[in-house]
């Protein structure tokens, strides 16, 4: 599933039509468009402009010129870089905008920093901060605060200010586009920032920026410590602050959804909503937007919980006020309308409601295409999410020359952006190669199967050695599909190795996150189990079986709704595999066990689960038909099989084979099988009248 999450960062500065950087109460501190860096960018932009249109002129005379064609395609790729150069440029600017606008400034080389800023000098100011005279004295003044017993006032100002001068050349550098290791420095020094003196403004932006860059883990303490220091002002001054305790709850919510601590996440987005709607009542234009995306991140949570019904509501109501600012300013909300409804048809795929989620995902798609004729590198991205999900969508129902064709769509934006900002998109380069494997290996495909997954492998490994903790996760997922590979194709020995070089990276994860990993390791210790029991080591597979199961009643007890599935799904290969181990009364118990768990949550959400009824009733009616013979008791499960397959018919064409096998059950039985069905119809029309 690919939801689209939020977290919020806001900033009060704007710009204006003429380019003036507007801060609170309508100071102008710059006009953007007379900086140095930004004409550079604009003149870039528009040399650019002038060669495309040059060689597309040439190429309308010569649709044969393939140099030409080449050209072109490597303008698009720089002039798509600079203009989003120039859109992060815009960002930083007005943050730093804020930050001068906020902070004191005491110091000569603030002084001379916003001077340079104000004059659109960026790198001048980048120069005035000396990296490493500012480090000798932060030295100095941190020896000093050792050596005095007592914290002066004068040490305590110096060190704030410093704070804020780091903080600054942190906000400066990410700007600086050049910089080879531009993450690595921009670190540096909100740490260096928060070494001289921590408070909420340089811990929140720290914590943002490593959230921003996928470093979840350490981005968590600091917002818990910002969160603290807010709600603690919030006390005094609510007005003020309580923006930035909602803001940063929503933050932290995002976090424990990321790190599956669902507790935790919903917790958070409750209370952030509850603040929001607070603040609705002061301000209603400002806060209406965070609403609706606080509720957007509520109903992805309860969607990943299986809670279809609250996820629906939730993505409905956020859905309405998008609609609303969009009727007012479409230029702003239209995206977020189109996120939604991404989102809103991704759980209606997960509900199995087939029909409802391709309406969605296709007017999603239609808002983002419209958005990407004036702005490509921008809405080009969301274009190939949106039609990854909805090839996701196709396969799921069997339409796999549709999933193929949106998929090669997809594939064919993503590597076209990797081009262009590698690091940004190699990530979605290789889940839609993974996507794609998948799709082959249906259709039974093998050989472009391997090489597609061989290529998400190759990338999810490179990325991993830069970033272990937001990777490894994903080497594991594309080794462990293309074990299913091997498997398929009898090569049991690369699956077995696969499977366990799987499950020794999720073990690894685990032991630093075993509320997020475990899950994967209980599945991952599944498929090895099916392995095993395909080539009948029976005493492997049950160890493995057994395992997982251990660790799904495990999570269970956290979160019932989240993992019953998969802690049915076990039982019920485990039944399976002590039935042809002839272990007749274990093999009945765990099946009635998974049975009762899917009958349960298919009383809850039957869309979704009604199938998973239905596959585990046919196989307890095959085992009272060949292990256990009991005529009674077989054809009472198959006739449950095909009752619950019945309302799925309409939107889930394989619920038809569900029914066939339920009466190949029948038939042995020395049935008649189409009487049979007609009396289930009879008895269903009866019920309804």
């Amino acid at each position: 599933m690919n939801n689209v999450k939020n977290s919020k960062n806001i900033i009060n500065a704007q710009i204006d039509a003429q380019g003036n950087v507007v801060v609170g109460d309508g100071n102008t501190i710059i006009n953007l468009k007379e900086a140095a860096q930004y004409k550079e960018l604009e003149a870039d932009i528009k040399e650019l402009n002038t060669r495309f249109e040059r060689v597309t002129r040439r190429i309308e005379k010569d649709p044969k010129d393939l140099d030409s064609k080449a050209e072109k395609n490597e303008i698009e790729g720089k002039r798509t870089q600079k203009q989003k150069y120039l859109e992060e440029l815009k960002q930083e600017v007005l943050k730093l905008a804020e930050d001068f606008s906020r902070i004191p400034i005491n110091t000569e080389r603030l002084r001379l920093a916003k001077l340079h800023f104000e004059r659109g000098e960026f790198r001048e100011a980048r120069a005035v901060l000396d990296a490493e005279a500012m480090g000798n004295e932060l030295n100095a003044l941190l020896l000093q605060k050792e050596v005095l017993e007592e914290k002066t006032a004068e040490n305590k100002q110096h060190l704030s200010d410093k704070a804020n001068e780091y903080l600054i050349l942190a906000r400066l550098t990410s700007t600086n586009f050049d910089l080879l290791d531009r993450f690595e420095r921009t670190k540096e020094y909100f740490e260096q920032s928060l070494l001289a003196k921590r408070n909420q403004e340089n811990i929140f932006a720290y914590a943002h920026f490593l959230q921003a860059h996928n470093q979840i883990n350490q981005a968590f303490p600091l917002y818990e410590e910002a969160l603290k220091i807010y709600q603690k002002l919030a006390e005094v001054n609510p007005q003020t602050y309580l923006p930035d305790v909602a803001m940063t709850l929503n933050n932290l919510a995002v976090l424990h959804s990321d790190r599956n601590e669902f507790p935790q996440a919903e917790s958070a987005y409750v209370e952030t909503l509850k603040t929001y709607k607070e603040l609705i009542e002061v301000n209603l234009k400002t806060y209406l937007p965070t609403v609706a995306m606080t509720l957007n991140n509520l109903a992805v949570l309860h969607s990943v919980k299986n809670e279809f019904l609250k996820a629906e509501e939730a993505h409905e109501e956020a859905l309405k006020i998008y609609l609303e600012l969009a009727e007012e300013n479409p230029k702003t909300y239209l995206p977020t309308v189109a996120m939604t409804l991404n989102n809103l048809a991704n759980l209606h795929r997960d509900k199995k409601e087939f029909l409802k989620a391709e309406a969605s995902f296709a007017e999603a798609l239609k808002i983002f295409r419209k958005l990407a004729e004036e702005n490509p590198q921008t809405y080009l991205p969301y274009i190939a999410l949106t039609l990854n999900n909805l090839a996701n969508l196709h396969r799921d129902n069997n339409d796999f020359p549709k999933a193929e064709s949106s998929y090669m769509e997809a594939l064919k934006i993503r590597r076209k952006l990797v081009e262009i900002n590698p690091e940004t998109y190699l990530p979605n380069l290789a889940m839609t190669l993974n996507n794609l494997a998948v799709l082959y290996c249906d259709k039974k495909e093998f050989s472009k199967a391997e090489a597609a997954y061989m290529e998400a492998l190759i990338i999810r490994r490179e990325l991993a050695k830069a970033n272990p903790q937001t990777y490894q996760t994903y080497v594991a997922m594309t080794l462990n599909n293309l074990a299913v590979l091997c498997r398929a194709k009898n090569e049991v020995p690369k699956a077995e190795a696969a499977y366990l070089e799987a499950l020794k990276i999720y073990r690894k994860l685990a032991k630093v996150n075993s509320q997020t990993y475990l899950t994967y390791v209980a599945l991952t210790l599944n498929n090895l189990a099916n392995l095993h029991s395909s080539k009948t080591d029976f005493p492997k597979a049950e160890e493995a079986y057994i395992k997982a199961l251990k660790i799904y009643r495990k999570l269970v007890k956290v979160n019932q709704q989240t993992y019953l599935p998969d802690m049915a799904m076990t039982l019920s290969n485990l039944a399976n595999l002590r039935r042809a181990k002839s272990e007749f009364p274990l093999a009945e118990a765990a099946y009635k066990e998974a049975l009762k768990i899917y009958r349960a949550l298919a009383n809850l959400n039957p869309q979704a689960f009604l199938p998973d009824v239905a596959t585990t009733a046919i196989n307890v009616s095959i085992y009272y038909l060949e292990s256990t013979p009991d005529q009674e008791k077989s054809i009472s499960f198959a006739k449950e099989a095909i009752q619950c397959s019945l309302p799925l018919f309409q939107d889930l064409p394989s619920s038809a084979s569900y029914i066939w096998k339920a009466l190949q059950v029948v038939k042995e039985w020395d049935l008649d099988e189409m009487a049979f069905l007609q009396e289930i119809l009879d008895e269903g029309s009866q019920e309804q009248a």
